[in-house]
């Protein structure tokens, strides 16, 4: 198949505007892809990308939030990094029902440190709470526990039947298919998903029809202006071409989610994951092991000052 019937080329998500200038090459499965980014607005993405109805063959069925068996998504870990997440939740997000053992004993002046780290909305006591590309269902289940009105809407069919088998009322499509009725959401969550949608800004707009007055937006992406990515460059591993079709820095985060109607709360980085295309040492495990530490410690210095590997932003309606 030719490359031009794979793939579409499109305008900026954000202003509309053709005009671009190219950033990074790739060839995927023979096609030629690009990141690009608008001269007009500085939004980053894709161009030419697959078009949609090719994109799930390159998730696969074994996508790490497809399924719930994942290590990395294991909410019955308690290491010293979700003990602490969980600490700031309960001291500075309102989720008083953690309990007492699932924390750390630090006082929370100590624990607010950490607060700009947490990427969680604020606990609402008889909240409905809405996971946007939820996957299988992980963050519900957690939220769910947690005292929440849970739903999530997944593109991935796979994905919501194995959530469904969990008892998690999941919607399998586009959100604009789920039939949800206007502000019916005390929160909505978009977890490392608003970067793969087709249309980021149609999205976040019928998010802002779904919430309720007051209700809170949570937006977590990784950050394309962030140290890290200028440091590895195209072989950074959360550019994760061609599934990410987007790619935000804080202007253009916070530009299309107040387009969308939005007033921004908070805004905050995450230090989390090793996000290093880390090909280079698969023939030593321990030389991968030393990068692997050495560019986690580097992620918490870079969230530290300000320019962490993934943007955490709150807004409310």
């Amino acid at each position: 198949m030719s490359n031009s019937e794979r793939l579409e080329d499109i305008a900026c998500d954000i202003c509309g505007s053709a005009q671009q200038t190219v950033i990074y090459k790739y060839s995927v499965n023979g096609d030629s892809i690009n990141i690009v980014e608008c001269k007009y607005c500085g939004c980053t993405y894709l161009c030419p990308r697959p078009k949609t109805h090719y994109l799930p063959e390159f998730y696969g069925e074994n996508y790490y939030s497809f399924r719930c068996d994942d290590e990395n998504n294991n909410l019955s870990s308690r290491g010293t990094k979700d003990t602490l997440r969980r600490t700031v939740m309960k001291h500075h997000f309102g989720y008083a029902n953690i309990a007492a053992a699932d924390t750390l004993r630090i006082p929370p002046a100590v624990s607010v440190l950490f607060k700009a780290f947490v990427a969680v909305p604020r606990y609402q006591q008889n909240g409905r709470l809405l996971d946007v590309g939820c996957g299988a269902g992980q963050k519900l289940q957690e939220f769910k526990s947690l005292g929440w009105d849970v739903r999530g809407v997944e593109l991935s069919q796979q994905a919501a039947d194995e959530g469904r088998k969990m008892g998690l009322e999941i919607a399998a499509g586009s959100l604009y298919e789920a039939g949800w009725p206007a502000e019916y959401f005390t929160a909505i969550t978009f977890y490392h998903s608003l970067e793969h949608l087709p249309s980021p800004r149609l999205a976040l707009r019928e998010a802002y029809r779904l919430m309720n007055h007051g209700g809170e937006l949570l937006v977590v992406v990784p950050n394309f202006g962030c140290l890290e990515r200028k440091l590895f460059g195209r072989n950074w591993g959360w550019l994760d071409v061609p599934v990410h079709l987007y790619h935000f820095t804080e202007a253009t985060l916070t530009r299309i989610i107040s387009e969308a109607g939005f007033k921004i709360d908070t805004l905050g980085f995450s230090p989390g994951g090793c996000a290093a295309s880390l090909s280079v040492f698969n023939g030593s495990k321990v030389a991968r092991k030393v990068f692997e530490n050495s560019v986690r410690l580097f992620g918490v210095a870079c969230a530290v000052a300000g320019s962490g590997k993934a943007l955490i932003v709150s807004a409310r309606k």
